[in-house]
């Protein structure tokens, strides 16, 4: 068993090696953690409350690739801990693996939705998004009333009761590595996801009367 000098004298080592330190390992971590930078904002400048009790109000995403590698994607939905093959337990806990939209209403109460574990990402019900180098791709999310059976929140009530101004935020997370796709033509295959979290700007939409 080393000593702790021992221990001592190989960190040392490591940090005398040239080009290599502790803070730049720190760095390329935190770089890898947050190479993907989303921006939100609504299809239309504002919605009359009518339409929106009834959930039409649709927010765009765009989520942009900052690294140097290409990234896939994919929906929280469809990402598990382990490959088939490993025959380990798939069950993942999706508090670790959602896609959220945080919503607060004009008197200051926030709702948060999380995907219905039915639904990808929108338009298409994609499975998952490639993103290369500094490029972006975009979603769409919606369907933020009750009387849509497959909708994209499985929402019970209205989201938007009131006329005002509504602060919306959306938020994305997987902390699994695998993830189950589809194709165009319906081909089924295994990728290794990105994992992490990141969070959209927010935004102000205004329900009038």
């Amino acid at each position: 068993m080393l000593a702790l000098r021992d221990v001592a004298v190989f960190c040392a080592g490591l940090l005398m090696l040239p080009g290599i330190s502790l803070s730049e390992v720190a760095v390329k971590d935190d770089v890898a953690s947050n190479s993907l930078a989303m921006t939100i904002r609504p299809a239309q400048p504002g919605y009359d409350l009518k339409n929106a009790r009834l959930g039409n109000v649709v927010i765009l995403a765009e989520v942009r690739n900052t690294g140097k590698q290409m990234v896939l994607l994919a929906h929280p939905n469809v990402c598990f801990p382990h490959k088939l093959s490993e025959g380990q337990s798939m069950m993942p806990d999706r508090s670790q693996s959602h896609l959220s939209v945080v919503i607060e209403n004009p008197r200051g109460t926030t709702m948060v939705l999380k995907n219905n574990q039915l639904r990808m990402f929108e338009p298409g019900n994609r499975h998952h998004m490639t993103i290369m180098s500094g490029q972006s791709s975009e979603f769409v999310l919606g369907w933020f009333g009750p009387e849509y059976s497959v909708g994209q929140w499985n929402l019970d009530k209205n989201v938007f009761t009131q006329p005002g101004e509504y602060r919306i935020t959306v938020r994305y997370k997987n902390a699994y590595p695998v993830a189950y796709i589809f194709d165009e033509t319906g081909k089924q295959s295994v990728s290794d996801a990105w994992i992490g979290e990141f969070q959209s700007n927010t935004i102000v939409l205004p329900i009038r009367e």
